[in-house]
Formats: C-alpha cells, sequence, structure tokens
C-alpha cells in the first residue's frame, strides 16, 4: 500500500503541477483594478463602474470617449507608456502558453512511466490533457489580448477541469497498479515489485527534475516581466504628476508575485 500511495502520490504532483507555480518573486507584486484589452495596438483599461480609458494606435488619449488634449511631456509620457504595455502583451502570453506546455509535458511523463507509452490509458488520459492545454492556450494571443481571455483560460473551470483529469486518473490508474503489485507478489516475482517500488520512489524526483530547469528559465523571465512592469508603473506617476490624474491604473500590491487582479480576474505568477 505504501509503494501504491506513493505512486498515486506522484501522479497527482505531476498532473497539478506548473511551472507558474514555481515562480516566487516575492519583491514583485502589482495590481490592475481595471479590465485590461489590447487589439490591433488599441489599448483599453475598463470597469463597470469608472473610468474607461482608451489609448489608439496613435497613442492619443480618451476618457470615456473623450479625446484628452495633451502637452509635449504628456504626450511623451503617453507614447513611451503605450509602447511599453505593447511590448509586454506577447511576452505575458508566451509564458502563460509555456507554462501549460510544461505541464503537459511533466503530466505526459508521469503518466507514460506509470502505464507505458503503448497502453490505452495512457493514450487516453495523455489525450485528455493535451486536449486542455490546447483549450488554453488558444484563446491566448498577444495581438487580440483581455483580461477576460484569460479569466476564461485560468478561472475557476479550469481548475475544476484539472481537478477532474487527476481524479478520474488516479480512479483508474490506482486499480491497474494495484494489480501489478498484487501479480508481482503472488507470483514471487522480486524484481518486478522492486521495479513497482523504485519507479514509485523515483516518479516525483523524476518530475522536479524535469521541470525546475525550465521553470527557473521561465522565472528568470517573469523576473524581467516584472521589471517592465515597474518602469511602466513609474510611468504612470509621472503622469499623474504632470496631470493626467486618471492614468493611476498599475498599483504596487504586498501579496507577492505579479498578477493583474479584480473581481472577475486573477493572472499570478506568485505560489
Amino acid at each position: 500500500m505504501k509503494k501504491l500511495n506513493m505512486i498515486v502520490g506522484a501522479l497527482s504532483l505531476a498532473l497539478v503541477s506548473t511551472p507558474i507555480q514555481a515562480i516566487n518573486d516575492k519583491d514583485c507584486s502589482f495590481d490592475l483594478d481595471y479590465d485590461f484589452a489590447i487589439k490591433n495596438s488599441e489599448i483599453t483599461f475598463s470597469k463597470s463602474k469608472g473610468n474607461k480609458v482608451f489609448i489608439n494606435r496613435d497613442n492619443q488619449l480618451f476618457v470615456n470617449g473623450v479625446e484628452q488634449s495633451l502637452n509635449s511631456e504628456q504626450q511623451l509620457l503617453m507614447d513611451n507608456y503605450a509602447n511599453g504595455v505593447r511590448d509586454l502583451i506577447p511576452e505575458i502570453t508566451n509564458i502563460a502558453i509555456d507554462g501549460v506546455s510544461l505541464g503537459v509535458k511533466a503530466a505526459s511523463m508521469a503518466l507514460s512511466t506509470l502505464l507505458g507509452d503503448g497502453s490505452p490509458q495512457f493514450a487516453h488520459f495523455n489525450e485528455r490533457v493535451t486536449h486542455l492545454a490546447d483549450s488554453i492556450t488558444s484563446k491566448l494571443s498577444s495581438t487580440d489580448f483581455s483580461t477576460s481571455a484569460i479569466e476564461e483560460s485560468f478561472g475557476a473551470e479550469f481548475e475544476e477541469e484539472i481537478e477532474t483529469v487527476v481524479e478520474e486518473a488516479i480512479a483508474e490508474i490506482t486499480p491497474i497498479i494495484m494489480a501489478q503489485i498484487v501479480t508481482a507478489a503472488m507470483s514471487g516475482g522480486d524484481n518486478s515489485v522492486s521495479d513497482l517500488e523504485m519507479r514509485a520512489e523515483n516518479l516525483e524526483h523524476q518530475i522536479k527534475g524535469f521541470i525546475e530547469p525550465q521553470a527557473e528559465a521561465l522565472e528568470a523571465r517573469a523576473e524581467e516581466l516584472c521589471l517592465s512592469i515597474a518602469a511602466l508603473d513609474n510611468l504612470e506617476t509621472k503622469m499623474v504628476e504632470s496631470g493626467l490624474e486618471m492614468m493611476d491604473l498599475i498599483s504596487e500590491g504586498g501579496h507577492g508575485g505579479f498578477k493583474f487582479n479584480h473581481d472577475k480576474f486573477n493572472f499570478d505568477l506568485s505560489e
């Protein structure tokens, strides 16, 4: 039973772990209390109650549909800010996609180790995990980006789907592994039992060893992302000081990690 518990625990870890969860930069925390979208280089910040801030492709600023007259200093700040936002979105998208991809690879490795590449169970659950990843990444775009797309991809429904896959995989795999253990024990196959034990003991370490180097690379990219967010926050401070009070959009948080956050949306790169 100890061997079985170790196998199930390792499988659970592989299926639910993602590189995003491995990123932990407590010195970087930013909140955005707005719905945010960028399409065809046009930037929109909005919420149900409050100003709607729109920046067109020429970096002209509109608040609630009214164009704002900017002096030369304000326009320079706006140019730097808008271009910085546009440069930021592709990397946010790519980090999310790469995190999902690495999570799929880790889950596939665990299933393959336990079930074998040629087993129907492996094919079934590997297809489920791959389909879930594809459904997430298909909603992410660096040119047509919105917090609603992120919310739809990584919200409660995504967590529920992951939990369902984990529960079903464990429910189906457990009796298979148990049968292998019992058969090996009854046949006196010490080598088979030892093999199962070794697989159970090493699988968690193998998964962590596979994820860690690539997760560290994602962490480095996330740290660069945080520096870019901090620069945008600094530009907002200068714009507010110049008289553009409505441009106080990003706020520095205190919960660790980088996140956009409002009552409907939370994309967190912290643990």
